[in-house]
């Protein structure tokens, strides 16, 4: 079979084209594959060294840490005595009383390289010395913290005393060199990196508000006096003159107390005791009682009361002159009011006097007593 020019140039392109594709990698291998070879190579030498390094950077990195965590490591010995010197230190510093600093039990667990020291701390403190503790505390360049507190108020005040107790856990390095004091070298000075950049007046609103205060808060109340004692009631105006008895040939007077719904009956010679007056009786007459009084002599009318008895005279008229009138409580006659203090009824203006009691003065007087004897005529 012939085939023409225009197939044979199909032909051709069709076998140039299929000896391109086996020919050309053929080629590319045996010219490119050496370098290719090396390429794949240095990518695997460049991923392993950027590998070692980071193991080198980590390795330092956490030589570094071990290095300050052996810096700021308490000491070694078991018993920590360095620390529990320090913690009773600064809690004197800021004013605890009645102070203890015990240690509890230490543990390592497994392969840690660090052992947990735990000490407590009780006592009595204000809240402002307890967050000046708190801070002095944190600021200290070691590995230690606060694991429980507890606070209690015994005071009501407005800043109590507070009773404390403060669980302290620290870490103490396997790997630590053994040392005298707790602190090494500038150590003592040195702040921890938490605190570095903050001061006591940050923490200012633990201390001013201070939310365990029972009591006034606030500036200073005013001084309010005490109130005046009140004065002891004087029932005088309510013990009246309100009856007379003749009853053989003895007088007696009818005092009734409204007070105490009480009546006394007064004889001549007898001495008697009533709201705060105490009197001897010197005569018993149907219109007045005469009564002595601290070698004075004073006159209660009938149907007036112990206040407004008056002083007289043997003449058996008032010693004093009036110095102010005034009503009596039932609106009756004007009274005055003498310098001792008892109103006296003005003479001018006095009614004369009933044998009997007057309507509705006691239950108990003469004119509604069913078995009181009946008056006389006075001699």
């Amino acid at each position: 079979m012939k085939l023409d020019h225009r197939q044979k140039i199909l032909v051709g392109i069709l076998g140039g084209t299929l000896a391109l594709f086996w020919v050309v990698p053929i080629i590319w291998s045996i010219v490119f594959g050496p370098f290719t070879a090396k390429y794949t190579e240095l990518a695997a030498l460049t991923e392993k060294l950027n590998e070692w390094e980071n193991s080198k950077h980590k390795l330092e990195l956490a030589e570094r840490r071990m290095a300050e965590a052996d810096r700021r490591s308490l000491p070694s010995d078991p018993s920590s005595l360095a620390y529990q010197v320090w913690l009773m230190e600064l809690a004197n510093q800021h004013h605890f009383t009645a102070l203890g600093v015990a240690p509890k039990s230490s543990s390592r667990n497994g392969n840690e390289p660090f052992s947990r020291i735990r000490f407590t701390v009780t006592g009595h403190s204000k809240m402002k010395d307890l967050c000046q503790f708190l801070y002095d505390f944190y600021r200290a360049d070691l590995m230690h913290k606060v694991t429980n507190l507890a606070v209690k108020s015994i005071e009501a005040k407005s800043d109590p005393e507070l009773e404390v107790s403060i669980d302290i856990e620290g870490l103490s390095m396997t790997s630590t060199k053994k040392r005298d004091s707790l602190f090494e070298g500038k150590q003592a000075q040195s702040v921890a990196v938490s605190m570095s950049k903050k001061t006591f007046g940050d923490f200012d609103l633990l201390h001013t508000q201070n939310h365990f205060s029972r009591g006034y808060g606030g500036p200073p109340k005013p001084t309010i006096p005490p109130a005046p004692p009140t004065p002891p009631f004087d029932s005088s105006p309510y013990v009246k003159f309100v009856g007379f008895v003749e009853q053989d040939g003895v007088a007696e007077a009818w005092l009734y107390d409204q007070t105490a719904n009480k009546n006394t009956i007064l004889k001549a010679g007898t001495d008697f005791e009533i709201a705060g007056v105490k009197a001897k009786v010197v005569e018993v007459a149907r219109e007045f009682i005469t009564l002595k009084i601290k070698e004075k002599t004073w006159r209660v009318e009938q149907g007036d009361s112990l206040k407004q008895m008056r002083e007289v005279g043997s003449d058996g008229k008032p010693v004093t002159a009036p110095t102010a009138t005034t009503a009596t409580s039932t609106g009756a006659n004007p009274t005055v009011t003498t310098e001792t203090g008892n109103p006296a009824k003005v003479e001018a203006s006095k009614t004369e006097a009933t044998q009997t009691t007057p309507a509705n003065t006691s239950p108990n007087s003469a004119a509604t007593k069913p078995d009181a004897p009946k008056s006389k005529p006075a001699e």
